[in-house]
């Protein structure tokens, strides 16, 4: 009984030694999460810096407007992309066009 008790006590002492190691499909994984959360904030940053821009173009009452958070739906498929501010009741539609290379 003694000795199963001493082996058991080794086998946990060795197994936190090594710890649990993540598979390669893990790591990639969780590497590529963090690839689309850095380019998620990316695009979050720069369509924050063209929305507070953009205001200026669309409304005279750019100011009050400018710090605002705001939904850009940009589809340019079907040539149009929208701008709605969230504590603004207009919504502003914009035509979009794709330049062909």
């Amino acid at each position: 009984m003694k000795k199963i008790k001493i082996v058991t006590v080794i086998t946990l002492f060795l197994i936190s030694l090594t710890g649990c190691k993540k598979s390669p499909e893990e790591l990639a994984k969780e590497e590529e999460k963090k690839k689309l959360e850095v380019v998620n904030s990316s695009i979050n940053m720069v369509y924050g810096i063209f929305i507070n821009n953009l205001v200026f173009l669309l409304d005279e009452n750019a100011e009050s407007m400018k710090e605002e958070p705001a939904c850009f739906e940009f589809r340019p498929k079907e040539g149009r992309a929208s701008v709605k501010f969230y504590k603004h009741p207009e919504v502003y539609n914009l035509e979009v066009k794709q330049k062909m290379s």
